[in-house]
């Protein structure tokens, strides 16, 4: 069993490279545990959301979050784009009703992973 914190807020830097680089957007996998873990009160809504995963096992949810940092390539040239922190994001407001409203209310929701992989998508 897996609890994957979410960000529910966009931090945002001046600096568009440093923006992408280093800042978590609202949707970002922040960190992931097993569901035993108790997590401290800095890791709360309504900065933090988290979404239990019961069905997911340690190898398969450690390896799934560790996809994150994914390089940019600018057409053309050869500099090396921007490197952002995580290849991919979760639209949270599209999932169904009966997790959203759950999950906006108190910033917690239990639900099947496959789910959540319904409303992930590629950050570009």
């Amino acid at each position: 069993m897996a609890q994957i914190v979410f960000k529910a807020t966009d931090n945002v830097h001046a600096d568009p490279v440093i923006d992408a680089r280093g800042c978590y957007k609202y949707g970002d996998p922040v960190d992931i545990f097993a569901s035993d873990r108790s997590l401290g009160r800095s890791v709360c809504f309504p900065t933090f959301m988290i979404v239990d995963c019961p069905e997911m096992e340690n190898p398969e949810y450690m390896k799934y979050l560790l996809q994150g940092l994914t390089e940019q390539t600018s057409e053309g040239d050869n500099s090396p784009g921007t490197i952002r922190r995580k290849r991919y994001g979760y639209n949270l407001h599209l999932l169904p009703s009966e997790y959203k409203n759950q999950l906006f209310g108190t910033g917690y929701v239990e639900m099947p992973f496959y789910i959540l992989e319904g409303v992930k998508y590629f950050k570009e």
